[in-house]
């Protein structure tokens, strides 16, 4: 549950790469979607996609403003992300389109991805929120719930690092069952203290661990009902 492969540089290409693989393997034609990213590491990226890919044809949709990537043949050779380099790339066989611009009439609401992403946690996290009122949070010790954090994490760091912040909830096989919001963190005795519209036997009996995301927790408008931290002035 991250907003931008930047956050996960090294996992997005380990996933992708794998489900490269695993297509070959199985000798299914690859169709990839690219996302969007286009400068600085975004390059580097691509470069080490259509290196994994061994991309036989490439669209590539022009804007002629500053979104689009750099020519395909520079993309090739760019380093990747760890520094690899392609020499002497195959070039596939590359179209340049011109971008298709809705007409205004059929164009969205206007609503960005990260207004989007808001409206979707609240709606999953609207359970918590009864008749105005958030419901107690769940109290979860910290050796019945290991928690899942980056690498180069101090174990001191950890409770400032999910204090106030969203976490999937794992379960076996590491499948995700849900999402909590950590109210917060008692150091002293080892509790979290957890808002979730999971149910509560399968937090008891199914979740194993927690991972830290980057999502933000959702904030509904201040109407004098809900406590901080769970509302703010959005004028």
């Amino acid at each position: 549950a991250v907003v931008s492969p930047a956050e996960v540089l090294d996992e997005y290409l380990e996933h992708l790469v794998s489900l490269i693989i695993h297509a070959r393997a199985l000798s299914l034609p690859i169709v990839l979607n690219n996302m969007g990213w286009t400068k600085g590491f975004g390059v580097a990226l691509h470069s080490d996609i259509f290196a994994a890919l061994e991309a036989t044809h490439v669209v590539n949709l022009v804007t002629n403003s500053n979104k689009d990537l750099p020519p395909i043949e520079e993309v090739l050779v760019t380093p990747g992300v760890k520094g690899r380099v392609t020499e002497n790339p195959t070039l596939p066989l590359i179209a340049n389109l011109p971008a298709y611009n809705l007409p205004a009439s059929k164009q969205s609401t206007g609503l960005q991805a990260h207004e989007l992403r808001h409206l979707h946690l609240l709606q999953y996290f609207s359970p918590i929120y009864r008749g105005g009122e958030i419901d107690a949070p769940y109290r979860v010790h910290w050796d019945d719930l290991r928690a899942e954090t980056p690498d180069d994490l101090g174990p001191d760091m950890l409770p400032y690092l999910l204090n106030l912040s969203i976490v999937d909830l794992i379960g076996q096989g590491g499948c995700c069952l849900g999402m909590a919001i950590v109210r917060s963190v008692d150091v002293q005795n080892r509790f979290y203290y957890l808002n979730t519209p999971v149910p509560a036997e399968v937090l008891e009996d199914e979740v194993k661990s927690i991972r830290h995301t980057s999502l933000p927790i959702p904030h509904l408008p201040n109407n004098g009902n809900l406590p901080a931290p769970y509302q703010s002035n959005l004028a």
